[in-house]
């Protein structure tokens, strides 16, 4: 019942903003042909600066900025998504699409694209896009298919890349991308062990949250190694590959399908295939 009334409260509030200009707060703007409908609960809590350009659609979304700086360029979408915005800055470019996907942003993260971004996880089951005290920049016409999450970490990729679906990314520490990267189906790119290579710390986390979950504190987190990833232009990675923490793959790499690729260094131009990997 209460999160009914809250879903109501943003509901009517949106659309009084919108459709009483004169009642609307000075760092709430809204241009354009925005579309919505009864789905879309949209709350504008706090102090958010918010700008919505030309040509936005909100359908059947979940909108929630909290304390943010958000601002969405012209031809965006957003549809069947749900978004959060709490403490975060955003800055969308051109012709960005949302579809069908969960998109969350937490203690002051940042996310800045270029135009022509998509992010989409309707086709799959576990699909979305969550940041926590990270820092992600990517350029134009990048293609997001993927489960990604970044834990304090700094994700910056370059123009014209594809995340096909099934992959998932996991940025506790750093990943770089250059640009017109082919990253295929069920692929794996972690820069953290996500956990420790102590068993007694690992039963440690099963432990602290016990019953029926794993809890990792701030300490437990320190013990976890990490190491970046840096993948430069014109890379090829096959579907169902893996690529952890310290890799390194040159301009030019192609990563043979099902290749388990772990702290190695491939030159320009290599073929990395196998598991483990090497240099063919």
């Amino acid at each position: 019942m209460k999160k009914l009334i809250r879903y109501m409260r943003c509901w009517i509030r949106f659309r009084f903003y919108y459709y009483l200009k004169i009642f609307r707060p000075a760092n709430f703007k809204i241009n354009g042909d925005l579309k919505f409908d009864v789905f879309s609960f949209i709350d504008l809590s706090h102090d958010a600066e918010i700008t919505i350009e030309n040509n936005v659609r909100l359908i059947k979304s979940r909108f929630y900025v909290h304390s943010s700086n958000c601002k969405i360029e012209s031809e965006s979408k957003i549809i069947d998504s749900i978004v959060y915005i709490e403490n975060s800055h955003i800055h969308l470019g051109k012709s960005i699409q949302l579809n069908n996907i969960q998109f969350s942003l937490y203690n002051q993260s940042e996310f800045k694209c270029g135009n022509h971004v998509l992010l989409d996880g309707s086709k799959h089951s576990r699909a979305g896009f969550y940041a926590y005290d990270s820092k992600i920049s990517w350029g134009n016409n990048v293609n997001h298919y993927a489960h990604s999450q970044c834990n304090q970490g700094s994700w910056i990729a370059g123009d014209n890349i594809f995340i096909n679906w099934g992959t998932q990314v996991r940025c506790d520490c750093s990943i770089s991308m250059g640009s017109n990267i082919l990253i295929s189906y069920d692929c794996i790119i972690f820069d953290t062990n996500t956990h420790s290579l102590d068993f007694l710390d690992r039963r440690k986390e099963i432990q602290q949250g016990y019953p029926n979950t794993s809890k990792q504190f701030p300490e437990d987190k320190m013990r976890v190694k990490k190491k970046p990833i840096l993948i430069g232009d014109d890379v090829w990675i096959g579907t169902r590959s893996f690529i952890f923490k310290g890799s390194e793959l040159g301009n030019g790499v192609i990563v043979g399908a099902g290749s388990v690729v772990s702290g190695l260094i491939a030159k320009d131009g290599s073929k990395v295939v196998g598991n483990p990997a090497q240099i063919k």
